[in-house]
């Protein structure tokens, strides 16, 4: 990134919790879909699916996504609340699955299978083994209201893919009508940021023009939606671990007046079912034996 741009500042501390979209069927101890944590395992997540869901013992994502955590648990509100100012991160590996519930009005300028509010379906050969899904009106109610009783913000992943299988240009239409929702039910405030697609350059072959432009039309949209009355920034590019090669390089002259703060996806500690297992190194001709989790601690704390 060029040092002499300005940094932009948070706002004294930064602690974030995120919740994904992954259906209740994932994960499950007897299920084959294990050998995938590379696709992206950085939040909270499940959802309903047409798979057979079961108890929370064999499927420890179940009742805990985006579409599905109990957000009206007590417990549950107080706990976040206890943070003083959560960001909470609304997205995942399926973002770009997920379409927004729209009026009957609304489908006019796109086909209704496009828009229409489906759940998740188990599908091999989609990225994260799932396609559809959908947020319905009620839900986006609930999570905002969620949000205020706890005193958080929202990061929301747009579906940067809308749209894209009849070509290479993303349809803002549907996030448009979202945002629009955004806005007429007095929920901006709560959004801290928006963030354009999810891994796209890593799993869904999107170029740097290609999601740079995407991001361009939802500053656009953002703008248009909100007038001059509210400010909500735009993070990117979201990929799935720090690259300072060609792709960020591109995307960041691309975008630099629109972006306020780069995204990456960063797995210190490595996905949890790896807790029992043991990594064998040899520093400095020492053989010493390391959990994962222990080896990745060590890491963080190298001086370099």
């Amino acid at each position: 990134v060029a040092q002499d741009m300005g940094a932009s500042g948070d706002r004294g501390s930064f602690v974030c919790a995120g919740m994904d979209w992954w259906p209740a069927s994932k994960k499950c101890n007897n299920s084959d879909d294990d050998d995938d944590d590379d696709v992206d395992d950085d939040s909270i997540g499940s959802n309903q699916t047409n798979a057979t869901v079961q108890d929370d013992a064999d499927c420890p994502w179940n009742s805990a996504s985006i579409l599905t955590a109990p957000l009206d648990n007590p417990k549950l509100v107080q706990l976040v609340k206890a943070f003083g100012g959560l960001t909470l991160r609304l997205g995942g590996t399926l973002a770009d699955s997920v379409v927004y519930q729209e009026q009957p009005q609304q489908h006019e300028e796109q086909s209704a299978d496009e828009t229409a509010c489906l759940p998740f379906e188990s599908n091999a050969d989609a990225v994260g083994g799932y396609s559809h899904g959908c947020l319905t009106q009620q839900r986006w109610s609930e999570l905002a209201q969620f949000a205020r009783d706890t005193q958080s913000h929202i990061v929301f992943g747009i579906n940067g893919l809308q749209g894209m299988r009849h070509g290479a240009v993303w349809n803002s239409s549907n996030a448009r009508h979202f945002l629009e929702t955004i806005r007429d039910r007095g929920d901006a405030p709560l959004l801290r940021a928006l963030e354009f697609g999810n891994e796209l350059f890593d799993f869904r072959n999107v170029t740097a023009a290609q999601q740079a432009a995407g991001v361009e039309e939802l500053h656009t949209l953002v703008r248009t939606v909100f007038s001059n009355n509210v400010s909500i920034p735009i993070w990117g590019p979201d990929v799935a671990r720090w690259k300072e090669g060609p792709f960020m390089t591109e995307f960041v002259n691309r975008t630099k007046h629109t972006v306020q703060a780069l995204t990456w996806h960063s797995y210190p500690l490595g996905p949890n079912y790896q807790s029992d297992k043991k990594l064998h190194v040899s520093p400095e001709n020492n053989a010493t034996v390391y959990s994962p989790k222990e080896w990745a601690l060590l890491q963080m704390m190298r001086p370099d």
